[in-house]
């Protein structure tokens, strides 16, 4: 197990502890050029959680801990660096490189995305959508078809989401939202003027609203109440497809899925057993 699925699967942290290993994980390059009075101040914690975080790690101290993400951070860069995300392949590639090219957008994806990913942000997210009367899912194009699969998943331990498959739907539905409504929206560069009438509406009508979207949203964001972020290493000009991104939203809402199963575990997993054998 390497440093950062240490710092991402101890389960015996403290609270400050794992504020700084939440920083270590999303703060990666900035970290390794601080010291540990830096560090100390950046997480608001003190110089002893740091070396205690440490020896939790198995390491000697902080310099090692810098040095090991150092390393891992560096390999990955050093493999994925000639990969053009939006133009992975050319004419004359072989079938081999192709393959290897599409395979390291995908790992580097998941990498880029779970290094993004605020814990305490998914934590709230999570506990907002276990909380709420009813669920909604927007989003254009090929996030729909990211939108059925999660609805798909959650239909089948008995969990009710609304996702209109038509732009003229959108706003309807959205505008049957209420303050116990929660909205899963997920663009990519949030320039459709589709997204940002259905974001308004969900706005109006005080559903909360869970972005999923890339750091190149320009306007979604400021209605968001929660953020979780894509890889955004595509250009929406001049892509192939959205190999990167459709791995981004699909991982995300993976993740969004499981964790919320995972608050009543036996109850949805019991639902789902009795109707597998239905």
């Amino acid at each position: 197990m390497n440093i950062r699925e240490r710092l991402r699967n101890t389960h015996s942290l403290s609270a400050n502890e794992q504020t700084l290993a939440e920083y270590l994980l999303k703060h990666t390059t900035e970290a390794v050029e601080m010291d540990y009075r830096q560090l100390s101040e950046q997480c608001h914690v003190s110089i002893s959680c740091i070396f205690r975080l440490c020896r939790k790690m198995e390491v000697k101290g902080f310099n090692e801990l810098k040095l090991l993400l150092s390393k891992e951070l560096n390999e990955e860069l050093s493999q994925y660096q000639n990969v053009d995300f939006s133009v992975p392949f050319s004419s004359d590639d072989s079938l081999e490189s192709l393959t290897a090219n599409i395979a390291n957008i995908y790992k580097q994806t998941v990498d880029d995305t779970l290094r993004m990913l605020d814990f305490k942000e998914f934590r709230a997210i999570v506990e907002t959508l276990t909380q709420a009367r009813r669920i909604f899912f927007i989003g254009s194009g090929s996030n729909l078809l990211i939108g059925r699969s999660l609805m798909q998943k959650l239909q089948e331990i008995g969990v009710n989401i609304q996702m209109p498959s038509e732009l003229t739907d959108g706003r309807l539905v959205c505008s049957t939202a209420d303050r116990d409504s929660v909205a899963l929206v997920v663009s990519y560069a949030g320039i459709s003027s589709y997204m940002l009438e259905c974001v308004k509406a969900l706005r109006m009508h005080e559903a909360k609203i869970v972005l999923i979207s890339s750091r190149l949203d320009p306007k979604l964001h400021y209605y968001a109440d929660y953020r979780l972020f894509l890889c955004s290493k595509e250009n929406p000009q001049i892509k192939i497809a959205n190999f990167s991104s459709a791995c981004s939203a699909q991982f995300l809402c993976d993740l969004i899925f499981s964790a919320y199963f995972q608050q009543h575990y036996d109850q949805f997993w019991q639902y789902r057993k009795k109707k597998t054998y239905l």
